[in-house]
């Protein structure tokens, strides 16, 4: 059956993309859906933040346009200045103070606090922001007076500076996170700055301290006085809940999952498509070798009936012949021609060729099943090196031989007959012949190698057939006899070209360790 396990159709791949796709826009079209409702909850939220913070800092800051305007219209009495400090009482690290400018310089005249004393000149920041404020209410950036930070609101009491000015000057750590504000904004990260942008110089107070907010974040602008102050808030958890964050993360896990089942089942379609294709060529291919096979069979069966014919109706006039023949030469023992003893040598010559031919014939087209016993490997070879002796100027070199196999021994001696005299016949002008063995896979290798002039790499494929000889002078039976006999052994039988020039002939035979000799 032919493997199935081809490479995946560009088809099947660019569905998978496709589907994929969608499956992607999908997603970021409804996580984008999801971060703009986040959004638009968080700027509610921050939004709904910058009023009550607004509403707060205007709390504070009414009471003092009021003080502003009780120490304007009584020319800075003092004892209603402690009144009045003392109505709004004053906490910790909190501080008032009524400053008068004289000749642009601004100085205390009266104060409540630790951060004022009376006869001061305002320091050189809070000065400026004095200055620099318009009328009414507004608020100071961050100062940084000496080793303190402060925050301050400032009133002046003339309808445009300069003139005497109430100041409302308190203490911050903004780099000290501040505690969570109170419900329902405690799902919230709050930052309060100062200035209209997020300037880590002119931070107030901050959840996280001086770091940044994690995204999203929402804004909203919030105004003391004449001043912009920036709240920014950043949702602790969701607040669209966390079912809706993971909504387009389960639609695209989902939808991944489906391209790949869209994908693969294209595939399968197709796969399933191509091994049908694949069977019915197979089946075609195999009746076609069917009915050639059917058709060879009957032609050699023809072909072996008549050789088998053939070779037995020769075989016993041709025994009478070469008897006869000898019997002529001892008749003419003592007969001096020449030209008659190479007409008889011929006459030998080619009667020992038909005899060899229906012996060939008959070896071939006999059936007969092998008849396994263990016989040793090295005595085979010796006896057919005895039988059929290498001619003059060819040397043998034996390799490992030492074992034990079970094989039929007649057609053992047959196999390895055939393929020492290929070998001599590739060595006319002498050589080396090479019979060695090994063990691979569970089979015992003999190889017989030549050290002639190789084979054509185009004919060695035919060399195993019947009738196929390359040589002017042959049967073309040698080799197919021992690939007959291989077969019945379940053994097999290779030919190849050699490393070093020459052919090498090979038979495989099932084998096991225990048969091994020392």
């Amino acid at each position: 059956m032919r493997n199935n396990t081809g490479s995946v159709r560009p088809l099947s791949v660019v569905v998978t993309i496709i589907v994929a796709g969608l499956v992607i826009v999908s997603f970021m079209f409804l996580r984008h859906g999801v971060a703009a409702q986040e959004q638009s909850l968080l700027q509610s939220d921050t939004s709904q933040l910058a009023l009550v913070l607004n509403e707060g800092i205007s709390a504070i800051g009414a009471p003092l346009n009021t003080l502003g305007q009780v120490m304007a219209a009584t020319q800075d009495s003092p004892s209603l200045f402690r009144a009045q400090t003392g109505f709004l009482s004053v906490s910790p690290g909190s501080s008032i103070a009524v400053a008068n400018s004289v000749a642009g310089r601004y100085t205390v005249v009266l104060a409540a606090g630790p951060d004022f004393v009376v006869g001061q000149a305002l320091p050189p920041p809070l000065a400026t922001a004095v200055a620099s404020g318009g009328g009414s209410l507004s608020g100071t950036k961050v100062l940084h007076i000496g080793d303190k930070t402060f925050l301050g609101l400032v009133v002046h009491t003339n309808s445009s500076p300069p003139g005497p000015v109430v100041i409302g000057l308190t203490r911050i750590t903004p780099s000290i996170p501040s505690k969570s504000q109170a419900p329902p904004y405690q799902q919230l990260y709050v930052s309060l700055y100062a200035s209209a942008t997020a300037d880590p110089a002119q931070l107030i107070s901050g959840n996280l301290g001086l770091r940044p907010l994690p995204n999203p974040v929402g804004n909203s602008v919030i105004t003391v006085g004449s001043s912009r102050w920036l709240v920014l808030a950043s949702a602790k958890s969701p607040l669209v809940g966390t079912a809706s964050r993971l909504t387009p993360w389960v639609v695209g896990a989902a939808g991944l999952v489906i391209a790949l089942l869209v994908g693969l089942t294209s595939e399968i379609l197709a796969r399933r498509r191509r091994y049908a294709e694949g069977v019915a060529t197979e089946r075609t291919e195999e009746l076609i070798a069917a009915q050639a096979s059917l058709v060879n069979r009957e032609r050699l069966s023809a072909v072996g009936e008549m050789a088998t014919v053939i070779g037995h109706e020769l075989r016993n006039p041709l025994g009478a012949a070469i008897n006869l023949l000898f019997l002529a030469r001892t008749r003419l023992s003592g007969h001096d021609d020449a030209e008659l003893d190479g007409y008889l040598d011929r006459l030998e010559r080619e009667t020992n060729r038909a005899a060899s031919l229906c012996e060939d014939l008959t070896s071939y087209m006999r059936e007969r099943e092998a008849v396994l016993i263990p016989v040793e490997l090295k005595s085979i070879v010796d006896e057919v090196l005895e039988s059929t002796p290498p001619p003059t100027g060819i040397e043998v070199d034996l390799g490992f031989l030492g074992v034990y196999l079970q094989a039929d021994r007649a057609q053992l001696v047959q196999m390895l007959t055939n393929l020492i005299t290929n070998a001599y016949q590739a060595m006319p002008d002498g050589g080396t012949l090479r019979v060695s063995g090994s063990e691979r896979d569970g089979y015992f290798e003999i190889s017989v190698e030549d050290s002639g002039e190789g084979i054509d790499p185009e004919v060695i494929d035919r060399l195993l057939e019947p009738f196929f000889t390359t040589r002017a002078v042959g049967t073309g039976l040698g080799l197919a006899i021992v690939k007959r006999f291989a077969d019945a052994h379940n053994g097999t039988v290779s030919i190849e070209n050699g490393e070093s020039g020459g052919a090498r002939m090979t038979i495989g035979l099932p084998y096991s360790k225990s048969g091994v000799t020392t």
